[in-house]
C-alpha cells in the first residue's frame, strides 16, 4: 500500500484526482487469494516498468499470490484469448484489501496483443501505466499510446477501449464516484 500512496502523491494529477480519500484510516480486510490464468506472465513486467513505477510494479509482483484476482467478464462476452490474458485485483475499495466506500484502486494486467473492447462505467477513472504499454481509445479523442508513468482520464460513463501492443500492460486503475462495486459494461452488452 505504501508504494501506491507514494506513486499517487508523487503525481500532482493523481493526487488531485484521489483527493483526501487515502488520508482516511483504511481498514485492512482479508480478501483471500484467487488466481487467474495470466499470473504466470506477471513476472516479466519487471523489465517493462519505468524508473518512476519500478517500486509499485515490484510490490504488485511480490504480492500477486496473496490477493483476490478477478475477471469482469466471461467466455460469452469476450474471447478465450482475452479470458486467459487478463485479470485484476482491488487494493482499495468496497471489496478491496483496504476497505473504502469513496475510492477504488485496482491493479490490472492485460497480455500482449489483447484488445479490451469498448466499455463504460459510472465512476470517473484514471489509468496509470506501471509497466508495458497500450493504445488507449476514448470517445471523441484521438488514440494515444501510454507507457510507464503516463496517465489517462475517462469521464463517468465515457466509452473507452485499449489495445495492447507487442507488450503486455500492468496498470493502476483509480475510480471515484458512484457504483464503485460494479463491473464495467461492454458496449455491445449495454442495455
Amino acid at each position: 500500500m505504501s508504494a501506491v500512496k507514494d506513486k499517487i502523491s508523487a503525481n500532482k494529477g493523481l493526487a488531485a484526482f484521489v483527493g483526501p480519500a487515502l488520508d482516511e484510516p483504511l481498514q485492512l480486510q482479508d480478501a483471500g487469494f484467487r488466481s487467474v490464468p495470466c499470473l504466470q506472465a506477471l513476472g516479466h513486467m519487471r523489465n517493462l516498468a519505468g524508473l518512476q513505477t519500478q517500486a509499485i510494479t515490484e510490490a504488485v509482483i511480490e504480492s500477486a499470490l496473496l490477493v483476490d484476482w478477478h475477471q469482469s467478464y466471461d467466455a460469452e462476452t469476450t474471447s478465450p484469448a482475452f479470458m486467459s490474458g487478463y485479470g485484476w485485483f482491488n487494493l482499495v475499495g468496497p471489496a478491496g484489501a483496504f476497505q473504502s466506500d469513496n475510492l477504488r484502486i485496482s491493479i490490472g494486467f492485460w497480455d500482449r496483443g489483447l484488445e479490451y473492447p469498448s466499455h463504460s462505467h459510472a465512476p470517473e477513472e484514471v489509468y496509470c501505466v506501471l509497466a508495458g504499454e497500450a493504445h488507449f481509445m476514448s470517445d471523441d479523442e484521438p488514440p494515444v499510446v501510454l507507457r510507464p508513468g503516463n496517465t489517462k482520464y475517462h469521464a463517468s460513463n465515457a466509452q473507452h477501449s485499449m489495445f495492447m501492443t507487442d507488450s503486455p500492460l500492468l496498470a493502476m486503475v483509480i475510480w471515484r464516484g458512484l457504483e464503485l462495486d460494479r463491473n464495467p459494461v461492454l458496449q455491445e452488452h449495454a442495455a
